[in-house]
Parts: C-alpha cells; structure tokens; sequence
C-alpha cells in the first residue's frame, strides 16, 4: 500500500489570521500601512509591497483586492500581516500552507550588508545594495527618493532601519533589529518605539532585552549569574 504525504511548510496563515478566521496570535501594528504610504514606486502608485505584506481596512479600495474572508472581526485601526499567507491559494483548511516559509531572504542579505557598509564609513557605496531591494519592487533609486541623506551615516541608518520594516516586517527580524541598533538601550529610544508600538511601555531598559535564565539552572550552577533586573 502506497501512501502518499505532503508537507505542510506552515500554518502561520492559521495562527496570524485576523479574528473570525484564525487564532490571531500575531497581529501587525496600523502605522506600518502609513509607512507603506509615504512613498510612492516608479509610476505613482502605491507600494505594492503593501499590497502582500498587510490585511487592512483600505486593502480593496487601494488594490482592488477581494480577499478570502467574508467574517472577519477588525476595526477601522486594525491590521493583519498577509504575508506568508495563502489567501490566493485557498481551496482547504490553512494548516495546510503552500506558501514555503523562508528562513532568509536575499533581500535580507543586501540591507545586512549595507548597514555593515554604513558602519564603516562606506556609506556612498551603501547605498547600491539597499537600490537592489528597492528595485525589486519598482522604487525609485535611494538618493533620488531621499537626497537628503547624502554621505550621512546617521541619516542613512535611520532611513535604513524603515527600508528593513518596509521589505521584512512579519519577518521576524524586529527584535533582533532593534537590539543591534541599540535602540532598547535608553529610555529615550525606546520611549520612540512606544509611540507607534505600545507594548514597548512595559519594556524596562537593562532588563527586558533579555529573558531571564531558569530559576533551577541557577541553583544548579554556582558559576552562573542570574541576568538583570530578575
């Protein structure tokens, strides 16, 4: 007897799917559409990275977008990450996912190595790399959207981190981000978070960069130290 099996790649479009049609255990912030919003591609439209990345109020009017749901419980303020979702698949349940879930991307790879550029003086040659990912979705070249960068590390870091967000939100890269940037090092950068995230008003500098080390590995361990702040 001959049996046949099939992979499921994912069932994140279960568990990330708005209420009414999944478990919504992750849900995307709404500024991340305004910031999908501030720039326009090549022939004046919208990003149409927006239009894959995000479940959104406006994803109809914008795109003209029918998405598969008909239930779905949301408001006005609300939205929901499409990405690695199956909606244009769907003919069957969403713990089957044809979507493959990649664990890095090349897109990933050419910001990395332009902030790596950046950090060491080249940031005139920085700039190449982020065009690259920029290309791909119809964007004008860096220096001609933003010239106000210039050969200017800090500004190109800044502009840097929302070309990250823009290409690999719903990625999971944030965390990882924002900690190699520093940015949960002072109250003050963090503070900045919290105005568009609101979860970061819990985050206690010096602590809740990490998490703390079981209780019984420390009292099995006489050489090992208890992280900060637990």
């Amino acid at each position: 007897m001959k049996r046949k099996m099939q992979a499921v790649s994912s069932n994140r479009s279960q568990f990330f799917a708005p209420r009414g049609i999944g478990w919504s255990d992750g849900q995307a912030r709404i500024w991340l559409v305004d910031a999908f919003k501030q720039e326009n591609n090549k022939d004046g439209k919208l990003d149409e990275r927006l239009r894959w990345t995000l479940f959104y109020p406006q994803l109809l009017a914008d795109f003209g977008d029918k998405t598969y749901g008909r239930n779905w419980e949301w408001n006005n303020n609300e939205a929901w990450f499409r990405k690695g979702s199956r909606d244009y698949y769907r003919n069957n349940e969403d713990y089957y996912n044809q979507v493959n879930y990649r664990l890095v991307r090349y897109a990933d790879i050419l910001l990395r190595y332009a902030e790596v550029l950046n950090e060491l003086g080249n940031t005139a040659q920085a700039y190449q790399y982020v065009d690259l990912v920029r290309a791909r979705a119809n964007m004008n070249a860096l220096a001609t959207a933003h010239p106000e960068i210039g050969n200017d590390h800090d500004k190109f870091l800044e502009r840097l981190k929302m070309e990250r967000v823009l290409e690999l939100c719903g990625e999971s890269v944030r965390w990882e981000d924002l900690k190699r940037w520093g940015d949960l090092n002072s109250q003050a950068s963090v503070d900045k978070i919290a105005l568009r995230d609101p979860d970061f008003k819990n985050f206690t500098v010096g602590k809740n960069h990490r998490m703390p080390i079981p209780q019984s590995d420390v009292d099995n361990n006489p050489n090992l130290e208890q992280n900060s702040g637990y």
